[in-house]
């Protein structure tokens, strides 16, 4: 439709040095990324006769002008590129008292600026504004006579003497000069951006015309706020991916961190607030299910994300790795469990497990004993990505010299969704024909392969699907399901509004929380990935402030490291990228798993059971609440745990809730049943003696 509007262009590429191109057709510059030291802002016309009162033009543009801001957030604009290492120039336009140099006043704009003598060389109202007048070292261009800022001017020379290939463009008069020259730059193969609100002109009607016109033709239009946002993650983007790069990251990781990154230097608010949804009133439940269907197994491969460090609870090795009953450990209950399933259906479950780059090699050598445990024609592992820790102050990439690994973390559990595709694990196991995926935490030990469960989820043709839990007030703090619309989603606390927090607690009304056992389709996760941008759904980034030794935190006397933000995204939350996905409520016993010290305690002690698949449930006698305990802050690490229950844990069958303020010790034999709270106010470790303590409160 525009072939008329346009005459045929040769595409054989332009050679000559003289041409009015700068960069060749092959090499033009529209669409890239915006480098703060391959961008130039040009500043078109701030000048007084413009921009100030007194004036000749101020009167007319002053109500664009005001509307706009202009001005402020020019000057505000040109002040973030030059912190970032880019070139301001500025762009005045000048005449001879006597407009023997105007090249063009007998018509249209020209001629005005010959009848009223505006812009007359050697006076106040050709001097620039002072709300935004060059600093030093910015460039300012002599010559510019007519509306384009390139012919007869020194612009493109300075463009191309510093390596510019973005041009930003702002100032006066928006459907004049700027519109003039964006279309020039865009021409001559510059990546052209135009500043809507950095400009003005004399009406409403004929700034929306060119902003929201002629703009998007010939540049890409964007307000000054958004320039800077991409101006601060462009800027910071290569030191990132030049560290993954070295690092050996895969292109899947990297672009997957990309995502998360640009989300946080984006300003975007990364919270879901009351206002965008709405609670899950109900949902189908595990007792209703009745059917089986053993030969779905073969179709299925269970997998445990094993990725968690521990760091968080004082640990330098797999959290797996603890002891919690009877000398085992959480992977020894995940390979008896899956020994377990095997034996009583008599198929060949397939598992495997997603460690970190820091559980892989204490994890397999751990498993070493468990020669049955790796499934024929399948890996035992895949290893997810690693991710930059980054400076809460600047966003650079986070640097400890001390201990260089801990400037890397895992970038959460929805990594899993790129790391099986950069793993390669995806398309192997499509290529085995595995259909479905049983994904859940190695530190859940409640939750198994469950035959009633897979028969549901391969029945109802849904894509994705997530177990969920009754809310109780040990549960407040922690993520819940909720509806935008009728999709789906899940909230976690981190994307709780301040505002929002006693709504996010309410177990009345978000009744549902995610277990973090899901169901995958395979085929359906392997087209949402094709479709998805660089193969990265668009999960929700979730901003966790860290310290980057989290050992050194600073608490309770402890040293305190820098502080450093990471970007993680959680598996779970892809239910809203699924149309059509699910979620299924089911009893307390598929969720046992271990956070903090306090989760600990209460997976030591006799309030949960270990059944004769080697399940980790909640005692019956519980009626489905765990205990809520909490520990003296002193206990958040798992050492520290040990010297409270250097005796064996207490009995919490029983038990409500726990408090410990203090240094304590628990003889064996203590019992606490109800509300108790235990509180030593002294600087030394004293011994709870052992009996049976009920309801009560107890100073040492």
């Amino acid at each position: 439709m525009f072939s008329s509007l346009f005459s045929p262009r040769s595409k054989k590429p332009v050679k000559s040095a003289d041409s009015f191109l700068v960069f060749e057709p092959a090499n033009a510059k529209g669409g890239a990324d915006i480098v703060a030291s391959k961008t130039a802002m040009v500043c078109i016309e701030f000048q007084n006769e413009f921009a100030t009162e007194g004036g000749k033009c101020y009167e007319a543009l002053k109500p664009v002008m005001e509307t706009t801001g202009m001005l402020a957030k020019a000057a505000a604009t040109a002040d973030a590129l030059r912190a970032a290492g880019g070139t301001v120039i500025f762009v005045p336009i000048i005449f001879k008292a006597d407009a023997s140099d105007n090249p063009n006043k007998g018509i249209g704009i020209l001629q005005g600026c010959a009848k009223d003598s505006l812009f007359t060389e050697g006076t106040w109202n050709a001097d620039f504004c002072k709300e935004m007048s060059p600093k030093e070292g910015d460039p300012i261009v002599t010559g510019k006579r007519g509306l384009d800022a390139f012919p007869n001017t020194n612009l493109e020379e300075l463009l191309v003497s510093k390596g510019i290939e973005t041009v930003a463009l702002c100032g006066f008069l928006t459907n004049c000069c700027v519109e003039s020259t964006m279309r020039t730059a865009c021409e001559k193969g510059y990546n052209v951006v135009t500043l809507t609100d950095c400009c003005a002109c004399t009406s409403a009607e004929g700034q929306k015309a060119a902003t929201e016109g002629t703009f998007g033709m010939f540049s890409q239009p964007m307000v000054a706020e958004d320039f800077k946002k991409k101006l601060s993650f462009n800027s910071l983007w290569s030191k990132y991916d030049e560290k993954m790069a070295a690092e050996g990251c895969n292109p899947v990781a990297i672009a997957a961190f990309k995502y998360t990154f640009e989300k946080l230097t984006s300003g975007v608010s990364l919270n879901i607030g009351e206002k965008d949804i709405q609670p899950v009133d109900s949902l189908p439940t595990y007792d209703s299910l009745t059917d089986e269907k053993p030969d779905l197994f073969a179709k299925t491969v269970m997998l445990k994300l094993n990725g968690g460090l521990g760091t968080g609870m004082g640990l330098d090795k797999a959290k797996s790795l603890l002891e919690l009953k009877d000398g085992l450990s959480f992977l020894d209950f995940i390979a008896k469990q899956v020994d377990s399933v095997r034996e009583s259906t008599g198929k060949p479950l397939a598992f495997m497990l997603m460690n970190s780059f820091s559980t892989s090699d204490d994890t397999l050598k751990h498993l070493e004993k468990y020669p049955t445990l790796k499934s024929d024609g399948l890996p035992l592992e895949f290893v997810q990505n690693k991710a930059p820790k980054v400076a809460a102050d600047g966003y650079e990439p986070a640097s400890w010299e001390a201990n260089p690994s801990m400037e890397w973390c895992p970038p959460g559990h929805g990594d899993l969704y790129p790391a099986m595709v950069g793993s390669g694990a995806l398309d192997m196991l499509l290529e085995k024909g595995f259909e479905y995926m049983f994904v859940s935490n190695s530190d859940n030990l409640g939750a198994t392969m469950d035959l009633k469960l897979l028969t549901w989820f391969a029945d109802s043709g849904k894509p994705f699907a997530m177990e969920c839990a009754a809310r109780t007030a040990a549960d407040k703090k922690g993520g819940h399901l909720a509806l935008k619309g009728e999709q789906m989603l899940l909230r976690e606390a981190a994307q709780c509004p301040d505002e929002d927090e006693a709504e996010f607690q309410n177990t009345d009304k978000y009744k549902f929380f995610n277990t973090n056992n899901l169901w995958l389709n395979l085929k359906e996760l392997k087209a949402a990935l094709d479709k998805a941008k660089d193969g990265v759904l668009p999960l929700p980034v979730i901003k966790n402030g860290k310290t980057v030794d989290p050992v050194k935190d600073g608490k309770d006397g402890r040293e305190k490291s820098p502080k450093v933000l990471q970007l993680e995204t959680a598996m779970g939350s892809a239910i809203e990228c699924f149309p059509g996905a699910g979620a299924i409520l089911i009893p307390r016993t598929r969720f046992a798993p271990v956070k903090t010290t306090n989760d600990m305690l209460a997976l030591m002690s006799d309030a949960y059971e270990v059944t004769k698949d080697f399940r980790m449930v909640l005692s019956a006698s519980c009626r489905g609440v765990p205990p809520d305990i909490k520990l003296d802050g002193k206990y958040k690490f798992v050492p520290a745990l040990m010297t409270l229950v250097p005796n064996g844990p207490p009995s919490l069958i029983g038990c409500k809730k726990l408090s410990i303020v203090g240094m304590v010790s628990f003889a064996a034999g203590v019992v606490f049943k109800g509300t108790v709270k235990v509180t030593n106010a002294g600087e030394e470790t004293k011994e709870l003696a052992a009996g049976t303590y009920e309801d009560t409160e107890v100073t040492l």
